[in-house]
């Protein structure tokens, strides 16, 4: 499938607006010319993208901006394990998202930058459960379990982690590490279950609605009250993926 002019635009873009040490800056002015925020810390979320640009046009500038990319990011960011930013919340905090964004980056790069990532996403994962009164039927009936908290500096918890599931399955694939399989069923059905689907009424609106986030410190849960477009998508889309590589996109059968 030939790339689209926008995905060619885009990529010429990275290669030209790369600093010379190989990183990517984590915000730029609205005109492309310059760095908004100069923190590089998120340098290996244009990795995947490169790369796949890359094996669609073979045009090599691609793949040598994402080495360059990866290096720096293995020798700044995963060498030192400074995962922090990832999202403009939360920003130079360390938190859930820096692991589970650069997963995709680092997977296709280094085997090894991979399973470091993913064993400090799973740091932040519930894999047990305890039980807090609440009046969102949510969080009283299935408890922290598949959740994770956001950030340091607060308790909230939200299952930004869904995003991950094939990423999981792949590092699964590649290890043949079971604890990488029973990490991606947590994130694909654990996680879920504060999700409104058929079989699973919790009250919302209608099916695919969940609560953005919740708080963990009091004795009873206290949400944001609202869905944002991000959650659906980071439940959806890893379950899409697995779909179109393996066939199916229930982890329990593959």
């Amino acid at each position: 499938m030939p790339a689209t002019l926008w995905e060619t635009f885009f990529g010429d873009w990275l290669v030209s607006h790369q600093t010379p040490n190989g990183s990517y800056y984590q915000a730029y002015n609205l005109e492309g010319t310059g760095p908004e925020n100069d923190a590089t810390y998120n340098t290996i979320i244009a990795v995947p993208f490169l790369l796949d640009l890359a094996n669609y046009t073979g045009e090599v500038s691609y793949r040598d901006a994402a080495i360059k990319a990866g290096e720096f990011a293995f020798e700044t960011v995963h060498t030192p394990a400074t995962y922090v930013g990832g999202t403009p919340d939360n920003d130079g905090q360390g938190s859930n998202r820096p692991g589970a964004a650069r997963f995709p980056g680092t997977l296709p790069a280094y085997k090894r930058t991979a399973v470091r990532a993913a064993d400090f996403e799973w740091t932040w994962v519930y894999s047990w459960n305890y039980l807090v009164a609440s009046d969102r039927p949510a969080y009283s009936q299935f408890g922290v379990r598949g959740q994770s908290l956001i950030a340091t500096g607060h308790s909230a918890m939200d299952t930004w982690h869904s995003a991950s599931v094939f990423d999981i399955y792949q590092l699964y694939r590649a290890t043949n590490d079971p604890y990488y399989l029973k990490f991606a069923q947590l994130a694909a059905n654990n996680a879920k279950s504060t999700t409104q689907y058929p079989g699973n009424p919790l009250g919302y609106g209608r099916d695919g609605l969940l609560e953005e986030a919740i708080g963990l410190a009091d004795l009873r849960y206290g949400g944001v009250n609202v869905w944002l477009p991000w959650n659906s998508v980071a439940h959806a889309e890893p379950l899409a993926f697995l779909e179109d590589a393996y066939g199916n996109m229930d982890i329990n059968e593959l």
